[in-house]
């Protein structure tokens, strides 16, 4: 280009550089790149915006980049993308967003889609997304996701989420989350989410939830499980919850409870579980009850396996009215 200082580039009219081409702006400095007015930005040919490195790509201003057409903006490329700065990647259009490939948002950096506002991310396909650049996401942009979005992440994109990336999502977009997704998230990621958070994932993605994940959740949250959430989780899961979050659960599933779980439920738990909780006890589950519980109860509540497993102690406790209620099932399950 024969034109070298700012004076010389700032006389420059739109047709001038166009006329320049691609090689005459890939031969450019960051300075002179600089120097550029938006509207001389915006007649350069789109050819050249392939071209550039990451490194001229990087001395243009969220201003000049605020300016280029989509064409220029579909021109750019993986190579040279990750060279914007945050201010210039946030500068970009929504409409060049949407045409950048699966390739080029990949090449996005977490602190270019730091930079990026609600509408921006509604743009982009974020399945794309890398796990280390999906980390730059703020919580303003994670609630402009629409669940066609969130439902194309992979399992590994959905544990990438930082918790308070998992925080700022909002109810339906967790129950737009399928099992797998669900499956996916940490315990640090499951910690964060709200009462009203938990209450909105759809129960039939509960069970892929494992022991550990269900464990990390605080009686607060095992407590705000609807009924047929509850009925939806795994026997391996509920038996990696401690006593603590037994008492909150109850036994709305009852087979996965230990026999220490089922010591810590109240009577009140006990009894609302009806004919399809306590005579659902095992003798091992029933090793767990304590004298209290049995005499509350009465022996009558109880099937013939849960009453071979009830310690003579509890037995012991049990009142002559009880007693004179036993079944003859009853009977025949005492040893």
């Amino acid at each position: 280009m024969p034109w070298t200082n700012t004076t010389q580039i700032s006389s420059l009219t739109p047709a001038d550089v166009t006329a320049q081409g691609s090689a005459g702006i890939t031969n450019l400095s960051a300075g002179q790149i600089a120097a550029f007015s938006t509207a001389q930005v915006g007649a350069i040919v789109s050819d050249a915006f392939a071209a550039l490195t990451s490194t001229q790509l990087r001395s243009f201003s969220g201003t000049q980049i605020g300016g280029l057409t989509t064409a220029q903006g579909q021109a750019l490329i993986s190579g040279n993308i990750p060279g914007l700065l945050p201010a210039s990647a946030a500068s970009l259009s929504t409409a060049i967003l949407a045409s950048f490939t699966a390739d080029e948002l990949a090449s996005l950096t977490n602190t270019q889609l730091a930079s990026f506002t609600t509408a921006q991310v509604s743009a982009i396909g974020v399945a794309s997304l890398t796990s280390l650049s999906i980390k730059g996401l703020t919580t303003a942009a994670m609630a402009g996701l629409s669940t066609a979005q969130l439902v194309a992440l992979k399992s590994a994109q959905i544990r990438a989420f930082l918790p308070e990336q998992v925080r700022g999502m909002l109810s339906e977009q967790l129950t737009a989350l399928d099992s797998i997704s669900i499956a996916g998230l940490t315990s640090a990621q499951l910690a964060v989410l709200s009462t009203a958070r938990i209450t909105a994932l759809d129960s039939n993605d509960l069970p892929g939830l494992g022991s550990l994940q269900l464990a990390s959740l605080s009686t607060t949250q095992i407590e705000a499980f609807t009924d047929l959430q509850v009925s939806r989780l795994s026997s391996a899961a509920i038996r990696g919850l401690g006593t603590q979050q037994v008492s909150v659960l109850g036994v709305r599933s009852v087979a996965g409870l230990t026999a220490a779980q089922v010591g810590v439920l109240s009577t009140a738990d006990l009894t609302a579980s009806g004919t399809a909780g306590i005579p659902a006890l095992s003798s091992i589950q029933a090793l767990g009850l304590t004298t209290a519980q049995v005499s509350a109860l009465g022996l009558a509540s109880f099937g013939s396996a849960a009453i071979k497993g009830l310690t003579a102690d509890a037995i012991g406790g049990l009142s002559s009215t009880q007693l004179i209620a036993f079944t003859s099932d009853n009977i025949r399950g005492l040893t």
